[in-house]
């Protein structure tokens, strides 16, 4: 070993003993006052306090070396930094990553010694210091059992004992394992080793009484030779609990060779042994932790030079508690299978040892200034790629218990088994499954046919779910067979008092593969039938008396006499809707026209029959005999201020329209008769169906004809006639929507002739399908205008693109050429024109790539973005800019997360984006939008959002510009029996002022609504404006009546 080895280890000798010894004795102290209880209450001796703090000295030994290690590395490395020490090193020719390679070297040692420690002293010391413990605590009679723990009885007796509730004093999810196999079935007539589980038990005396539990024997090649149940035995253990109680041992009391023995004696049982794989690993990656941080700090230390001594203590501090946070939340989620427990403490060590080897790599090969930026740049994207990848990492499934002989798994408060187990009741919080099938209620009973099918009835609160339906019932009956695999499968269910069915809707995307949406349809009525379809893997579901359908994602309601429901299984397990027919049906759907507006269609009639897509959403609903209205009035269709009739109608939510041998009413007297109807829902209603009269100042009076036809529900439009008196103009075109195999779209064509040629053209085609089992789509469009329509009253839109899109290995791309550009006509004024960003826009071609995932199973989701191009961007003064554009971007998103309790929650919404243009120009951004929320009661919400960005250089561009952002807003809200408020306004902290706060107050009582809104200006400290409106509505009749004053007129 060289001089300046020998050297630095000296000085990180001093630091390392001082912070061993600080550590020990601050918490040897706090361990002090822990037990002050204890030495007041049992008057124990300084002698046996004395034994309680000497044997906590190697478990504490084990915490503090790996701490001691970073602290001193930072203390030792500040001190030759501040005093020019390394630079006269490197003066002498030594490089600052040989001074760390000693560094590393004590850091390993360190991690050998604590090691040891874990393994052989710590463990005693441990157990020793909790027998003695016990011994203090059994001088008043109530035991201290910790969970997971392991009792060693006589004749080679192990005990297992999951939970204890001191309470009532009962032990909980027990195992024994009897190597002498004498506890047990002396009916075998030999002793074989015994494995016996209990789900409670207690104990009288060396008497153990369990309760709920079986009995597996194994003979010497460890094969099962018995298996029972049984509802309650006794059995002698040998020794009372008291003597059990003095050899438990908590998994912090092993070493590592008898946990990993535990872990066996599990897992050869299929019992859950992530709790105690957790332990096993933490006891070994605990220990390198002294040398993670040696190569964590050293390079780090180095970083901040002559400031190293001042900044290590607090950067020692924060980074011993980060490693500390870390280790804790992921030793959780490896207890509860989140992460793979083997993997999971191992990940703050993965974290600390990246970054460290990444520090490792520069130092020496750049400045410090550099190195800061870099590590400013790329430290808090590595962390977040490697907690990523540990999160999206797949858990490990949990071990499953042996297979029994009936067709589902029982747990409950009370069970009784009749008959040889041919009969089963359970009461009392019962829960049933079996696959993937479960079921709830608080009374269960099973019992086996001659035929070998099972009966299965259930009372009180049942719930069943399979993953893809799931029902709620006050009762239920069900008959469950073997299928050729002898899985159970249930044939015919019903349910009754109350009844309700919700089954799976998917996600466009991904059809029926993806995942089911939150909002699943609501199918409930009196009684309901679920009956297994002969012949085929489907179900066949009647609901009958009071039926209610509902469907949230299409905001659609459906009323009915009787229902009956056809799904089919397919080969993947997702369950298609086929077709359902309902009798007496009413219902309403909401649908969203061109101009936002929202509108409810109400219709009824004898008989409906429902059709679903891919995804079970309704595609179409054909109703005989029917009425419909979009009337806002509470009176019955057939009189409501207006109502059509018709003798058929087919309804395609949110799109169209159709009925045939059509009455129109109004207050329920017919009016007007007509063959044919035709109405688009989901756009502005431009076809009438009778010719529209009218006048305008420019074109004089008008007549405007729309000539609907109808060929199926993608395959209809218009023909346009129109006529205009002061120019003798003649206007015609049509109006297409179509559906080909080479795909769908829309074709608008318009001509108008009189003062000269004008004509309007807009066209749209959408196509999707498979080239090589590779998904593509295909978009065209196409926008012109020309002469007089050419003339536009507002800023108008138009695009003309190509696009081809797709998505491989979950990366979607699409390359696109697109022009688009806006219209301007004479009479657009200054405020419209500022609303333009440009006159014209292409994009010659536009490549764009993009990935979005989940991770931390779903709680954070990220879109990572590309896209290169070449740009022409024409301003609205005729200049023109031209270059090529890289935009790279990374947006992440946290889910709705309950903080506290359910009624705080929190949102939160991140990017990056970093922008090259040509060779010379570039422009970051950053930005965040934090909200929390806050409902503590039904009536009141509260938010607060906070929206930032940060901008970096600028383009020359007018379609990709961005603002700076920092503005805070927060908004209340409260309503109780008919009364209302709301309180909403923001800061911008780049102008440093406030926005006018807004307080809205209403209360509605009957017919009267009143409204009362105030704005105030909380800069100047004076109110604004000053409103009210009361609206009156009695039957048909509404009065509305408003008002207000403005304060700044006073002014």
């Amino acid at each position: 070993m060289k001089i300046v080895d020998r050297y630095l280890l000296r000085e990180l000798a001093f630091p390392f003993i001082i912070t061993v010894a600080g550590f020990m004795v601050i918490v040897q102290l706090n361990l002090i006052l822990q037990l002050s209880g204890l030495l007041i209450d049992k008057g124990v001796s300084l002698g046996v306090l004395t034994r309680l703090l000497f044997y906590r000295l190697p478990d504490l030994l084990v915490f503090s070396l790996p701490v001691a290690t970073l602290f001193a590395i930072f203390l030792a490395l500040g001190r030759l930094g501040h005093d020019r020490e390394l630079v006269a090193l490197q003066a002498g020719g030594f490089s600052l990553k040989r001074l760390i390679v000693p560094l590393l070297i004590a850091g390993l040692l360190v991690s050998g010694l604590t090691l040891l420690l874990e393994d052989s002293l710590a463990p005693w010391g441990t157990h020793q210091y909790w027998n003695l413990m016990r011994r203090l605590y059994l001088q008043r009679s109530v035991l201290l059992i910790q969970d997971n723990t392991f009792f060693k009885g006589p004749e080679q007796r192990f005990f297992y004992v999951r939970h204890y509730d001191a309470q009532r004093k009962l032990l909980e999810g027990v195992l024994i394992y009897d190597l002498s196999g004498t506890l047990a079935a002396p009916e075998l007539g030999r002793a074989y080793p015994q494995v016996i589980s209990a789900k409670e038990a207690s104990w009288n005396g060396q008497i153990w009484l369990l309760r709920q539990g079986t009995i597996y024997a194994f003979d010497a090649a460890g094969k099962l030779v018995f298996h029972d149940s049984f509802q309650s035995m006794k059995i002698n253990v040998g020794n009372d609990l008291r003597g059990l109680f003095l050899e438990q041992r908590t998994p912090q009391e092993m070493s590592l060779s008898e946990l990993s023995a535990r872990i066996a004696a599990l897992r050869r049982n299929s019992l859950a042994a992530q709790s105690l794989v957790v332990t096993y690993q933490s006891k070994l990656a605990i220990p390198l932790a002294a040398f993670v941080f040696a190569l964590f700090g050293a390079p780090l230390s180095l970083l901040f030079g002559p400031r190293g001594r001042a900044l290590g203590i607090v950067l020692s501090f924060l980074l011993v508690n980060l490693y500390a946070g870390l280790l804790v939340w992921v030793e959780l989620l490896g207890k509860r299978q989140v992460l793979p427990p083997a993997l999971a403490p191992w990940l703050p060590n993965l974290v600390f040892t990246l970054v460290g080897l990444y520090l490792f790599m520069l130092v020496g090969r750049v400045s410090r200034s550099d190195l800061r930026q870099r590590l400013k740049r790329w430290l808090p994207s590595l962390l977040l790629l490697i907690l990523s990848f540990a999160s999206a990492w797949p858990a490990q499934a949990a071990p499953q218990t042996p297979s029994e002989r009936l067709p589902l798994r029982l747990t409950a408060a009370k069970l009784i088994v009749q008959s040889g187990a041919q009969r089963i009741q359970a009461e009392g919080q019962v829960r049933a499954h079996y696959g993937v099938n479960q079921l709830r209620a608080q009374w269960l009973q099973l019992e086996e046919q001659p035929d070998g099918s099972w009966q299965l009835r259930a009372r009180g609160g049942v719930e069943f779910s399979n993953g893809q339906l799931s029902a709620a019932a006050e009762q239920l009956s069900a008959r469950l067979r073997f299928d050729a695999n002898g899985r159970p499968i249930a044939q015919d269910i019903a349910l009754s008092q109350s009844a309700s069915l919700r089954y799976a809707v998917y996600a466009k995307v991904g059809a029926r593969h993806g995942s089911p949406l939150q909002a699943s349809p609501l199918l409930s009525a009196r009684t309901l039938t679920l009956t297994s379809r002969p012949g085929s893997a489907g179900w066949l579901i009647q609901a009958l008396g009071r039926v209610r359908f509902e469907q949230p994602s299409q905001k659609l309601i459906a009323r009915a006499q009787t229902l009956s429901l056809r799904f089919q299984t397919e080969p993947g397990g997702a369950l298609r809707a086929q077709s359902a027919r309902l009798q007496r049906f009413s219902g309403a759907s909401d649908f969203v026209n061109s101009q936002h507006k929202i509108y409810r269609l109400r219709y009824q009639g004898q008989e409906a029959r429902l059709r679903f897509d891919a995804q079970n959403h309704i595609k179409q609903i054909d109703i005989t005999q029917g009425e419909f209205t979009t009337c806002g009035c509470q009176a019955a269709i057939p009189q409501a201020s207006y109502s059509l009739g018709a003798k058929s109608v087919s309804l395609y939510p949110d799109q169209l329209l159709v009925a045939s041998g059509v009455t129109l009413r109004a207050l329920g007297q017919p009016i007007f008769w007509m063959p044919f109807y035709l109405a688009p829902l989901g756009k502005l209603q431009r076809n009438p169906l009778i010719p529209q009269i009218g006048s305008s100042v420019a074109r004089g009076w008008f007549v405007r004809w729309r000539l609907p036809f109808f060929a199926a529900a993608d395959n209809y439009g218009a023909l346009l006639l129109d006529y205009y008196s002061r120019y003798g103009e003649v206007g015609s075109g049509l109006d297409l929507n179509y559906s080909l195999s080479v795909g769908r779209g829309r074709l608008y064509w318009y001509r108008l002739v009189g003062r000269g040629e004008a004509f309007s053209l807009d066209w749209s085609h959408h196509w999707a399908g498979q080239i090589a089992k590779f998904p593509l789509q295909l978009d065209l469009a196409a926008a012109l205008r020309a002469g007089a329509l050419a003339q536009v009253k507002r800023p108008t839109k138009l695009l003309s693109q190509a696009a081809l899109s797709g998505e491989l290995a979950g990366v979607t791309w699409r390359a696109a050429w697109v022009r688009d550009q806006y219209l301007l006509g004479p009479q657009t004024n200054s405020k419209q024109a500022k609303q333009v960003p440009y006159r014209s826009l292409e994009r010659l071609p536009e490549l764009t790539l993009g990935r979005s995932g989940k991770l931390a199973q779903g709680l954070w989701s990220y879109r990572l973005s590309a896209a290169w191009g070449r740009y022409r961007e024409q301003a609205l003064d005729g200049s023109s800019r031209v270059s090529s554009r890289f935009d790279g971007a990374l947006r992440v998103t946290l889910a709705d997360l309950a903080l506290f309790s359910s009624a705080l929650h929190l949102k939160l919404d991140a990017g990056y984006r970093l922008t090259f243009y040509g060779l010379s120009e570039r422009r970051e951004a950053w930005e965040a939008l934090p909200t929390l929320s806050l409902a503590p009661f039904s009536g009141f919400k509260a938010s607060l959002a906070y929206s930032f960005r940060r901008v970096q250089g600028k383009t020359p561009f007018s379609f990709d510009r961005l603002t700076l952002a920092n503005l805070l807003r927060g908004q209340a809200h409260w309503s109780v029996a008919g009364w209302g408020a709301s309180l909403s306004s923001s800061y911008d902290y780049t102008g440093w002022r406030f926005a006018p706060a807004q307080l809205a107050l209403s209360h509605q009582a009957g017919w009267s609504q009143t409204t009362l809104n105030w704005q105030y200006d909380l800069n100047l400290g004076r109110p604004i404006t000053l409103g009210w409106s009361e609206r009156l509505r009695w039957r048909r009749l509404a009065l509305s009546l408003s008002g207000g004053y403005d304060f700044r007129l006073a002014h």
